[in-house]
């Protein structure tokens, strides 16, 4: 078998790795995901005015740029998705193509699942949760600093970024 692989970072974020193996051995039968994000992408910010983010040639806008991350993560974390059903839109004048989608996943593994995403917001918000017959994995994006606060189970720790060291040596 020949695998393809783009350099994607979140498959070696430590935090994204301790959530993944805690879905698989912490919290029973995982049923539900739900995942929220909120990415501002103002006139301002320096990875939108960048001239392939500002004209891009592909269909999409920053959905289809920027949710690649999330999808690793959720592949990652919950597993290879079966079926997704979504809704874009466009909501902010200065973003190319759509900002916003909202969604619902079914897994291969039984999980059901829903996501809401906007990149045409003010404030920054990144979480995902997984919940199980017999626990929790809650995951999110520190907004004081870099890294993630992973709780599974009630019980909560702080990670750092650090998956890019991880990626490159993959290749």
């Amino acid at each position: 078998d020949i695998q393809w692989s783009i350099g994607e970072n979140y498959r070696y974020e430590a935090a994204l790795m301790k959530a993944a193996e805690a879905v698989k051995t912490r919290i029973g039968t995982p049923f539900l995901a739900t995942l929220t994000i909120r990415g501002p992408f103002r006139p301002d910010n320096k990875y939108l005015n960048t001239n392939w983010r500002k004209s891009p040639s592909w269909y999409g806008g920053l959905i289809v740029d920027c949710f690649v991350h999330a999808s690793a993560m959720l592949r990652l974390v919950v597993g290879d998705i079966d079926t997704v059903s979504t809704r874009t839109s466009s909501n902010a004048d200065h973003l190319p193509g759509m900002d916003t989608m909202v969604g619902h996943a079914t897994w291969k593994n039984g999980v059901s699942g829903a996501f809401t995403v906007t990149y045409a917001c003010l404030e920054p918000k990144y979480e995902l949760e997984v919940t199980g017959t017999e626990g929790s994995v809650f995951l999110q994006r520190r907004l004081d600093g870099p890294g993630y606060n992973l709780t599974i189970n009630k019980e909560t720790e702080t990670l750092t970024f650090g998956g890019l060291e991880a990626e490159f040596l993959a290749f």
